[in-house]
């Protein structure tokens, strides 16, 4: 398993003011965990979610595994998706079902269109999303509707949906950002033991704090205006290197 991004531009409206990413060319190898840094506007976003399709680039090429995920169709787009776990920042859930039923969603991707159209999950689906709910330490809030969760709980509820999807490549678009101090550690941390259950996994996750980011990841990527302009081990971000990407 492979992610390669070659000069890949995304431009909204008009000009250069207008790029999110501008040219920009990154390659992860399996094992990697990496924390994308960079000051809002940057492009972190934007860069996830071209990995997973939601955004077209508007130029240059986007693989994973082999995949060009810029020229498949959307029934390749949806099987490659199956692979690629995401969470979000506003955790993606369905506030009114259970904790249970929204780890099961993770994997619509992954059954045939009948199973979904009824909403029927069988009992493996039921076993495997227990124990994965039971991984992120919320065996016992499997019955408790998603609504009535803390912040913190629903992050986990969605690390546990990605979970069950038994994914390649496990993206996170500013998943701690709207929490506090101590659960957005407690979250980095449960996505640094996911990361370690598969030696093949990809981890990207783009942060505000740079503190969590050289805590947890074994890989820095800085962005500025669209580009790269850092690259490298957590030990080599020096105040110049943050000075770079986040200016004065």
């Amino acid at each position: 398993m492979t992610v390669r991004m070659e000069q890949v531009t995304v431009t909204y409206g008009r000009g250069a003011a207008g790029s999110a990413l501008d040219g920009l060319s990154l390659a992860f190898r399996p094992g990697d965990f990496v924390g994308v840094l960079g000051r809002s506007g940057a492009g972190k976003s934007t860069l996830i979610r071209c990995i997973n399709g939601l955004v077209r680039p508007s130029s240059g090429v986007v693989e994973v595994d082999g995949l060009d995920m810029t020229r498949i169709d959307e029934r390749g787009l949806r099987e490659a998706r199956s692979r690629i776990g995401m969470v979000f920042q506003q955790f993606g859930l369905v506030p009114r079902t259970t904790a249970l039923t929204n780890v099961m969603l993770g994997t619509v991707g992954q059954r045939p269109a009948w199973r979904n159209a009824v909403g029927y999950f069988g009992r493996d689906e039921r076993q495997r999303a227990l124990a994965a709910l039971e991984a992120v330490g919320l065996g016992d809030y499997a019955s408790r509707r998603v609504e009535q969760l803390s912040g913190g709980q629903q992050q986990r509820v969605a690390i546990a949906r990605a979970m069950m999807q038994r994914p390649t490549v496990l993206l996170g678009d500013e998943p701690v950002s709207s929490l506090d101090p101590v659960t957005s550690r407690g979250i980095m941390e449960l996505f640094e033991r996911v990361h370690r259950e598969d030696a093949r996994r990809i981890t990207i996750v783009n942060l505000h704090d740079p503190e969590l980011a050289l805590a947890f990841c074994s890989r820095i990527v800085g962005l500025k205006a669209g580009c790269v302009v850092f690259d490298g081990p957590p030990g080599d971000v020096t105040p110049d290197v943050r000075r770079t990407i986040y200016g004065e």
